[in-house]
């Protein structure tokens, strides 16, 4: 797992809530992962790295390929997402982890 990974992934746990939101745990779960015992650390990182954006081709959706979206276009963006019938899941939630990690890595908004 990368550095960069590893950093994403303790500056999110500050926000045990969101992340509990998103992968649809509860929020206690969420915080025991911040004390697990350094000898289980290596096994909790391979699973965490499970929930964080991954970069995937996009298959037959359509895209925005803007940079930086405003918060209130992310949200609106999402909602047509999900009222889609065929709303493509895996991408909606990748896209939710994203939004969370940037909301609390201090990236611009």
């Amino acid at each position: 797992m990368s550095d960069d990974l590893k950093a994403r992934i303790a500056e999110t746990y500050g926000a045990a809530a969101e992340i509990a939101r998103i992968i649809g745990v509860s929020r206690e779960a969420v915080r025991q992962w911040t004390r697990v015992p350094k000898a289980h650390r290596k096994n909790v990182a391979a699973i965490l790295s499970t929930f964080v954006a991954k970069k995937k081709a996009p298959e037959n959706i359509t895209t925005r390929t803007t940079v930086a979206w405003p918060g209130a276009l992310i949200d609106k963006e999402c909602a047509r997402l999900k009222a889609h019938p065929c709303a493509p899941w895996a991408d909606i939630i990748r896209l939710d982890k994203a939004i969370a990690i940037a909301r609390h890595s201090g990236a611009a908004k």
